[in-house]
């Protein structure tokens, strides 16, 4: 998901294509590491703030791959120098390293890692759809996208809303009362074949599929 400067994307640390440099979301210039001082002058923020207004997680180095791993090898150096043996934490501070990581954990990196952005879940559900010709539930295979649903926006049919999908109701043993958005609620036999096929044609009509090419029909 873009930045609202336009900068970047929400979780995620850019680079260039040879990984020499990464990009300040706040400016937009092109460092080796993105320092304090930097930050600073550019938008008044410390690096742990930087990193929580665009989302990256609270450890993730401001630095291209390529200086990480110049500082790795120089850091493994030292240690093989000084034979540093790391200490075994306390069971005090390995508690608050886990409320930490815990903190952290549904930040915007975390999702676009987990498969869990708004816009990789809007991904998997259009695919979903136009494989099966139907929407995702609990009973044909769609058991996953209807759990990362319900994780995201608390209920399945809070998800499709928000996506701009009908929602859904069971109405009797074989029957669906369906909401398009901007209609009124029908009723479906899921046991008659040209409904359940008139209401996927009614789907992948909305605007919802428009950036897909539908070759499905």
């Amino acid at each position: 998901m873009p930045n609202d400067n336009g900068i970047g994307f929400r979780g995620v640390l850019l680079q260039d294509d040879r990984h020499l440099k990464v990009q300040c979301s706040s400016c937009g210039q092109w460092f080796y590491a993105i320092g304090s001082a930097h930050l600073m002058k550019c938008c008044g923020l410390t690096s742990l703030q930087y990193k929580e207004k665009y989302g990256l997680y609270k450890g993730q180095g401001l630095v291209s791959d390529t200086f990480s791993q110049k500082l790795a090898k120089a850091g493994i150096r030292a240690l093989r120098y000084r034979r540093l043996i790391a200490p075994k934490l306390t069971s005090a501070k390995a508690s608050h390293m886990r409320t930490s990581t815990t903190k952290w954990r549904y930040s915007p990196q975390w999702e676009n890692d987990n498969g869990t952005c708004p816009e990789q879940i809007k991904d998997r559900l259009k695919k979903f759809i136009l494989d099966n010709k139907e929407m995702p539930t609990p009973l044909n295979k769609g058991g996953a996208i209807v759990r990362l649903l319900q994780r995201r926006f608390e209920t399945v049919n809070d998800g499709f809303w928000y996506y701009g999908l009908p929602i859904r109701k069971k109405a009797g043993r074989y029957g669906m009362m369906v909401t398009f958005p901007g209609e009124e609620p029908y009723k479906i036999d899921l046991l008659d074949e040209k409904e359940r096929e008139d209401y996927y044609n009614k789907i992948i009509a909305l605007p919802f599929f428009n950036e897909v090419e539908l070759s499905h029909n």
